[in-house]
C-alpha cells in the first residue's frame, strides 16, 4: 500500500450554519494554507464558502445535502465540483 507523504485532511464542523461555515473556511485558508474544501454539506453555507472558494481560486467540492442548483452557475461559482447530482447536472 502506497501512502501520500504530503498529504493532511484538516476536518472542521459548521452544523449547517452560514456564518460558522463562512468562519471556519477562511480559518483554514488563512491558517492552514488548504489546497482544496470538501463541502459544507448543506445548501446555503455551500454558497457562501463557493463564493470564498472562487475568489481564493482553490477547488470546493460540495456533497450531502448540498443540492442548490446555483451552485451550478460556473460563472459564479468557477471553482465548485459538484458530487451529488442536481436539476442542471
Amino acid at each position: 500500500m502506497t501512502t501520500l507523504p504530503l498529504l493532511s485532511v484538516t476536518v472542521r464542523y459548521d452544523n449547517c450554519v452560514e456564518r460558522e461555515a463562512v468562519g471556519l473556511a477562511f480559518e483554514l485558508i488563512s491558517q492552514y494554507d488548504v489546497d482544496v474544501i470538501v463541502g459544507p454539506t448543506c445548501n446555503t453555507p455551500a454558497i457562501a464558502v463557493g463564493v470564498m472558494a472562487a475568489y481564493y481560486n482553490l477547488p470546493h467540492y460540495v456533497w450531502g445535502f448540498t443540492t442548490a442548483n446555483e451552485l451550478a452557475v460556473v460563472p459564479r461559482f468557477p471553482t465548485v465540483i459538484i458530487l451529488t447530482p442536481n436539476y442542471f447536472t
